[in-house]
């Protein structure tokens, strides 16, 4: 799933700060972590959930056309960091990432599979085993020249999140705090 609106809504704006700088750092962590890193999306994954998804070297998703993917933090008043755009992009293409972030959307698994964003449609019940199964391939592999690999192809990102930590989270902290952005959040409550 993605951030808890409901939570998420009701905190001050020192929790805010605390609650968004870590998420912040978690999808960060994530996206650096040197060994593999493979999401089971096993229902809806927006805005938050699709972040730490993005943030994984590999993505194995429940086939059924009712689950949905994608940032649609437009559609409840935020606007995403540049950083955020890169990542979405990373996987999606910049058009595209340009596109649907300023529209909301949120795709579909056939969607997403189509445009890489997930890597694996399966049944809901094999999910977990087929991630696991693409663990085991990725740790066959010599894990020095894995590391080295992964940081060469995703050191820019990596960067992207962390060069502008705190003016990001400056911005998205601000924003949250706007009556815009709180309306529209209330109303999604």
């Amino acid at each position: 799933g993605g951030v808890d609106l409901l939570e998420v809504y009701y905190y001050d704006s020192e929790g805010i700060r605390n609650f968004w700088g870590s998420f912040l750092q978690l999808a960060t962590e994530m996206l650096s972590f040197s060994k593999p890193l493979i999401a089971s999306i096993t229902g809806h994954s927006p805005a938050g959930g699709c972040i730490l998804a993005c943030a994984c070297d590999y993505r194995v998703m429940a086939d059924n056309e009712k689950y949905q993917i994608g940032l649609n933090e437009m559609a409840v008043g935020i606007a995403p960091r540049e950083s955020i755009l890169l990542l979405y992009a990373f996987w999606i293409g910049t058009r595209k990432a340009y596109q649907y972030l300023l529209e909301g959307y949120l795709m579909n698994g056939k969607e997403a599979f189509d445009l890489g964003l997930v890597d694996e449609l399966v049944p809901l019940d094999q999910t977990l085993a087929q991630a696991e199964q693409k663990m085991q391939q990725y740790l066959k592999l010599p894990a020095s020249a894995f590391r080295q690999t992964k940081k060469a192809l995703k050191g820019g990102l990596v960067k992207a999140m962390s060069v502008n930590y705190e003016a990001d989270l400056d911005l998205l902290h601000t924003q949250l705090m706007s009556d815009e952005s709180r309306a529209i959040m209330g109303q999604v409550v």
